[in-house]
C-alpha cells in the first residue's frame, strides 16, 4: 500500500556562490513508499514512481496549499495574486506589481 512517508513545503534554499548567494527555489514534495517497494520524492510536476505507477492524485491530495502566506528570500511575506509569477501581458490589481 502506497504511504505517505513525509511532506516537505515549497521553500527556498540559499546557495552561496563566489558573487554573493543565490536562491534557488525547491517546490513542495512528499516522499512516498511506493507498492513497487521504492521511497521515491513526488512534486505535482513529477507523481509518478519510477515503476510506473502515477501517484497525481495523492501528490494533489497531499501538496494543498498549506496556508495563505509564504515567506520569500528577503523576508517578506506574500500571499494571493503577489504571492506568483503574472502571466505574460496580465495586468495586476493596483498595490501587486512592482513600485
Amino acid at each position: 500500500m502506497t504511504a505517505v512517508i513525509e511532506y516537505v513545503e515549497g521553500h527556498y534554499e540559499t546557495h552561496i556562490i563566489c558573487y554573493g548567494q543565490a536562491y534557488v527555489w525547491c517546490p513542495e514534495c512528499i516522499v512516498v513508499g511506493c507498492d513497487c517497494g521504492e521511497m521515491v520524492i513526488l512534486t505535482a510536476s513529477e507523481p509518478a514512481c519510477h515503476c510506473g505507477l502515477d501517484h497525481a492524485a495523492l501528490v494533489r491530495e497531499t501538496t494543498v496549499s498549506r496556508g495563505p502566506l509564504r515567506e520569500t528570500p528577503l523576508g517578506q511575506r506574500v500571499s494571493g495574486v503577489a504571492g506568483r509569477i503574472p502571466a505574460f501581458g496580465e495586468t495586476l490589481p493596483a498595490g501587486t506589481g512592482c513600485h
